[in-house]
């Protein structure tokens, strides 16, 4: 165990359940912003903005969802593995709308490696903004951001109690 818990700390190090937690938490509200921006005058700059600050909040989502399945391979918290089920029931298709906008060039080859079938070469992504709510439509998929945000925040709460129930002290990641 101590080379696991060893592992752990240097992950939080990197980035705990806590940082990401917030992290997406910045990025979903720079998304709204970005997405609001787009209603008042769609540019060019401000579409390009709400591309890259969903791209971000959906790396950080990633980074999170890292943290907390690392925690859960530790300790096997029943309720954490509740949360990351209820993630998956909440966002199915955010770790692949990030896996798509890291790799997109592969998903067009029919090589991406959550491949399901080809991407259609005319496939756009697209946002559906309904007032706090913003929604990415890309390829026969959807994924509504505020649910993912919502989901995310609950996997971290249940990482930083399972880190404190079965380690008996902060989380790494909290002072």
């Amino acid at each position: 165990m101590a080379d696991a818990t060893k592992l752990l700390a240097m992950a939080a190090e990197l980035g705990g359940a806590s940082h990401w937690a917030n992290t997406t938490t910045v990025q979903k509200d720079r998304v709204l912003e970005a997405a609001h921006d787009v209603e008042r005058e769609s540019t060019p700059a401000t579409t390009h903005r709400l591309h890259y600050e969903s791209y971000f909040f959906l790396a950080a989502t990633r980074q999170l969802l890292r943290v907390c399945q690392t925690y859960f391979a530790e300790t096997g918290d029943n309720d954490l593995q509740d949360a990351l089920d209820a993630f998956r029931d909440a966002a199915p298709d955010a770790v692949t709308f990030r896996d798509w906008s890291e790799h997109l060039d592969a998903y067009f080859a029919g090589t991406g490696w959550m491949q399901d079938g080809r991407v259609d070469r005319d496939a756009t992504l697209d946002f559906e903004v309904q007032g706090d709510r913003v929604i990415l439509h890309f390829d026969r998929r959807t994924l509504d951001l505020l649910d993912t945000h919502a989901a995310a925040q609950n996997v971290a709460a249940a990482a930083s109690a399972a880190w404190w129930h079965h380690f008996r002290k902060s989380p790494p990641d909290q002072p």
